[in-house]
């Protein structure tokens, strides 16, 4: 499999954890009154990150380099829609 290929995969497994990971923030849970999972929080985190570090402890550096700024930017992007959409919430009187 190339390095592209297997970047790719380690990155959609990492965008898994980063969705789960915006989708239980603690900080948004509160202001719903639900209780933030602190279990699966440290699941998802680990989810996230464990793509890099097998990706490392194979010796595929181009695959890890792909894989983190792959994930970075897509995990600014799932910050951004996260807060637009608790923001978006916010206004409207429900």
């Amino acid at each position: 499999m190339s390095a592209a290929a297997t970047a790719a995969i380690c990155t959609l497994v990492s965008l898994l954890g980063t969705i789960g990971l915006a989708a239980s923030d603690p900080k948004r849970l509160r202001r719903r009154a639900v209780t933030p999972p602190r279990f699966a929080r440290t699941g998802l985190a680990l989810l996230t990150l464990a793509p890099g570090v097998w990706l490392g402890a194979t010796l595929q550096g181009v695959g890890f380099l792909l894989w983190i700024g792959a994930s970075a930017v897509l995990g600014w992007i799932v910050a951004a829609v996260a807060s637009r959409a608790a923001a978006s919430r916010q206004q409207d009187p429900a």
